[in-house]
C-alpha cells in the first residue's frame, strides 16, 4: 500500500479503516446472532431428544415389569441393541404407615431372635439383613409393616450394535 502524501489522502485511508471497522462489527454481530440462534436451536433439540429418550426408557421399563414374572432365573433381558434388567438390590420399604421405630418396637415384642437379627442397636433397623431374610421371616416382617421393594430397572443401550445394522 502506498503511503499518503497529503492530509486528504491520509483522510481517505482513514475513512477506509473506519469502513472496515464497521464491516468487521457487522460481521461480528451477524456471527453473534447466528451463534445465539444455533445455541437456542440446539437447546430445543436437546430437550426434545431428552424427552423422547425418557419416554422410550419408560416404555421399556414398563414392558420389562410386565414380563418380569416370566423370566425365571434370568433377571436381565438381552436384546440386539442392549439389555434391560434390575439395577442393584431390592430396597426395604415400610408399608401401611409403619415407621422404622414402629417396626423395631414390634420386633422387640414379637420375637427376640428376629429382633437380634433385624435390629443393629436398640434404635437402628438393619435393612441389609432384610435383603437376606428367609421367606418365613419376610412374612413376619410384612405383618409388622416391612417388605422388599422392587429394584429399579435399568435400560443399558449397546451403541456398538448400531454399527452392524
Amino acid at each position: 500500500m502506498k503511503i499518503p502524501g497529503t492530509r486528504e489522502a491520509a483522510d481517505l485511508l482513514l475513512r477506509r479503516v473506519c469502513e472496515i471497522e464497521v464491516l468487521r462489527g457487522g460481521i461480528k454481530e451477524r456471527l453473534d446472532r447466528i451463534v445465539t440462534a444455533a445455541r437456542g436451536a440446539a437447546v430445543l433439540k436437546r430437550a426434545a431428544i431428552e424427552k423422547e429418550d425418557l419416554s422410550l426408557r419408560s416404555a421399556l421399563k414398563t414392558w420389562f415389569a410386565s414380563i418380569r414374572g416370566t423370566l425365571g432365573e434370568r433377571k436381565i433381558v438381552s436384546l440386539t441393541f442392549g439389555s434391560i434388567g434390575p439395577m442393584g438390590k431390592s430396597g426395604v420399604k415400610f408399608i401401611g404407615g409403619s415407621t422404622e421405630t414402629d417396626v423395631i418396637e414390634a420386633l422387640a415384642r414379637a420375637d427376640k431372635k428376629l429382633f437380634e437379627k433385624f435390629v443393629r442397636t436398640s434404635a437402628e433397623f438393619n435393612r441389609a439383613a432384610v435383603l437376606e431374610a428367609t421367606p418365613e421371616e419376610l412374612l413376619v416382617l410384612r405383618a409388622i409393616g416391612v417388605e422388599l421393594g422392587e429394584p429399579a430397572v435399568t435400560v443399558a443401550p449397546k451403541l456398538e450394535a448400531l454399527k452392524h445394522v
